[in-house]
């Protein structure tokens, strides 16, 4: 069976702009919804983590946020950075 992408590695960039605020388009209901998501983003850790912890990591090596890393991919904003790295946290302390 091939292993597709986790939506998560689309999602949780797309909820932490919007519950940031960056998105300019996002009403507060849109808002909420990404807020809630991001919350059982965490409440589902044990789920989630791996995710996270490669939207965290990647880009490593860039300079700063969108720059390319080592893997060629862009680095991801400091805020998105500190939620996924939040998540990663939390499952590490639950063990």
């Amino acid at each position: 069976m091939a292993s597709s992408q986790s939506p998560h590695l689309t999602n949780i960039p797309q909820a932490v702009r919007i519950a940031a605020g960056i998105d300019p388009n996002a009403n507060a209901e849109l808002k909420q919804q990404a807020i809630d998501y991001l919350t059982k983003v965490k409440e589902l850790c044990q789920e989630t983590w791996q995710d996270c912890l490669a939207l965290y990591l990647q880009g490593a090596g860039a300079p700063g946020p969108s720059n390319p890393g080592k893997d060629g991919k862009q680095k991801l904003e400091t805020d998105l950075r500190m939620f996924c790295q939040q998540v990663v946290d939390t499952v590490l302390t639950q063990r």
